[in-house]
Protein backbone atom coordinates (compact mmCIF):
# COMPACT_ATOMS: atom_id res chain seq x y z
CA UNK A 1 0.00 0.00 0.00
CA UNK A 2 0.96 3.64 -0.77
CA UNK A 3 1.40 6.47 1.55
CA UNK A 4 1.66 9.70 1.88
CA UNK A 5 5.29 10.79 3.39
CA UNK A 6 7.14 14.17 4.15
CA UNK A 7 7.08 17.34 1.42
CA UNK A 8 10.03 17.05 -0.69
CA UNK A 9 11.10 20.50 -0.12
CA UNK A 10 11.20 19.67 3.85
CA UNK A 11 12.94 16.69 3.40
CA UNK A 12 15.44 18.13 1.26
CA UNK A 13 16.34 20.66 4.23
CA UNK A 14 16.04 17.85 6.60
CA UNK A 15 17.27 15.04 4.89
CA UNK A 16 15.67 12.46 6.47
CA UNK A 17 12.13 11.78 7.92
CA UNK A 18 10.34 8.96 9.92
CA UNK A 19 7.51 6.96 9.10
CA UNK A 20 5.32 5.03 11.25
CA UNK A 21 2.57 2.79 11.09
CA UNK A 22 1.13 0.26 12.76
CA UNK A 23 3.01 -2.65 11.82
CA UNK A 24 5.96 -0.82 9.60
CA UNK A 25 8.68 1.75 10.45
CA UNK A 26 10.27 3.36 7.84
CA UNK A 27 12.81 6.62 7.44
CA UNK A 28 12.92 8.52 4.26
CA UNK A 29 15.80 9.72 3.22
CA UNK A 30 17.41 12.66 0.69
CA UNK A 31 20.97 11.90 -0.39
CA UNK A 32 22.85 12.90 -2.91
CA UNK A 33 19.60 14.46 -4.69
CA UNK A 34 17.33 10.97 -4.12
CA UNK A 35 14.78 10.28 -2.31
CA UNK A 36 15.16 6.28 -0.90
CA UNK A 37 13.44 4.80 2.55
CA UNK A 38 14.95 2.42 4.66
CA UNK A 39 13.58 -0.04 7.98
CA UNK A 40 13.85 2.43 10.39
CA UNK A 41 14.67 0.02 13.32
CA UNK A 42 18.36 -1.14 13.10
CA UNK A 43 18.77 -4.45 12.63
CA UNK A 44 21.20 -4.95 15.27
CA UNK A 45 20.08 -3.55 18.41
CA UNK A 46 16.89 -2.40 17.38
CA UNK A 47 17.35 0.94 17.88
CA UNK A 48 15.73 3.85 15.73
CA UNK A 49 18.32 4.80 12.60
CA UNK A 50 16.10 8.40 12.18
CA UNK A 51 18.78 9.11 15.49
CA UNK A 52 21.58 9.03 13.47
CA UNK A 53 23.37 10.72 11.51
CA UNK A 54 22.93 10.39 7.83
CA UNK A 55 25.95 11.19 5.50
CA UNK A 56 25.98 10.44 1.69
CA UNK A 57 24.38 7.45 0.88
CA UNK A 58 25.21 6.30 4.46
CA UNK A 59 22.91 6.26 7.76
CA UNK A 60 24.94 5.26 10.90
CA UNK A 61 22.89 4.08 13.64
CA UNK A 62 23.30 6.37 17.01
CA UNK A 63 24.05 3.27 19.38
CA UNK A 64 26.87 1.04 18.29
CA UNK A 65 27.80 3.17 15.07
CA UNK A 66 26.63 0.69 12.64
CA UNK A 67 26.01 1.97 8.77
CA UNK A 68 23.82 0.90 6.31
CA UNK A 69 24.10 1.90 2.16
CA UNK A 70 19.83 3.50 2.28
CA UNK A 71 19.74 2.64 -1.28
CA UNK A 72 19.79 -0.81 -1.09
CA UNK A 73 20.18 -1.73 2.64
CA UNK A 74 23.24 -3.32 2.41
CA UNK A 75 25.65 -2.99 5.29
CA UNK A 76 28.64 -1.29 5.27
CA UNK A 77 30.13 -1.49 9.09
CA UNK A 78 28.76 -4.22 11.67
CA UNK A 79 28.61 -2.23 15.27
CA UNK A 80 31.46 -1.55 17.20
CA UNK A 81 29.65 -3.11 20.40
CA UNK A 82 27.54 -6.47 20.98
CA UNK A 83 27.68 -9.34 18.81
CA UNK A 84 28.71 -8.27 15.01
CA UNK A 85 26.92 -11.35 13.70
CA UNK A 86 23.51 -9.84 14.88
CA UNK A 87 22.85 -7.69 12.05
CA UNK A 88 21.12 -8.31 8.65
CA UNK A 89 20.59 -5.82 5.33
CA UNK A 90 17.79 -3.30 6.01
CA UNK A 91 14.76 -3.64 4.44
CA UNK A 92 14.51 -0.94 1.87
CA UNK A 93 11.40 0.40 0.38
CA UNK A 94 9.92 2.12 -3.63
CA UNK A 95 9.19 5.49 -3.17
CA UNK A 96 7.66 8.31 -5.63
CA UNK A 97 7.69 11.51 -5.46
CA UNK A 98 3.96 13.29 -6.54
CA UNK A 99 2.90 16.95 -6.37
CA UNK A 100 5.52 17.87 -4.28
CA UNK A 101 4.86 15.03 -1.91
CA UNK A 102 6.87 11.92 -0.94
CA UNK A 103 5.10 8.69 -0.94
CA UNK A 104 6.16 4.87 -0.18
CA UNK A 105 5.25 1.48 -0.63
CA UNK A 106 4.57 -0.32 3.31
CA UNK A 107 3.21 -3.76 3.35
CA UNK A 108 -0.07 -3.73 4.60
Amino acid sequence: MWVEGPDLEDLKQTGKARMRGSTWDVLVCWAENQVFAIENLCSHALVPLHTGRLRNYVITCSSHLAQFDVRDGSVIRGPLEGDPENIRQQVTYHVEVKNGRVYVEVPE
